[in-house]
């Protein structure tokens, strides 16, 4: 079973910065190898009995991967002592 977006970066928001960037590698390896896979043999995943099927957690991968982008920005101001380098 999936969780939402928002219940996912209640998991990770307590990461420290470093644990953040960990988590997003690992969630790019997830996304990467569904990608890899599909393009390999599209036909089979979608024929694939599993819950959640593997492009429904892909799907989630990608939400998940936008939310942790934004809290490793927050963590990064915030390290800083809220200066944007802008």
């Amino acid at each position: 079973m999936m969780i939402s977006p928002k219940g996912y970066i209640e998991t990770v928001k307590d990461l420290s910065y470093e644990e953040l960037l960990k988590e997003r590698g690992s969630l790019l390896r997830r996304i990467r190898k569904f990608e890899r896979d599909y393009r390999k043999n599209s036909d089979d995943l979608l024929l694939v009995a599993r819950c959640p099927s593997p492009d429904v957690e892909y799907l989630c991968n990608l939400m998940y991967l936008a939310e942790l982008c934004n809290l490793i920005s927050d963590k990064f101001i915030e390290k800083r002592d809220g200066e944007i380098p802008y």
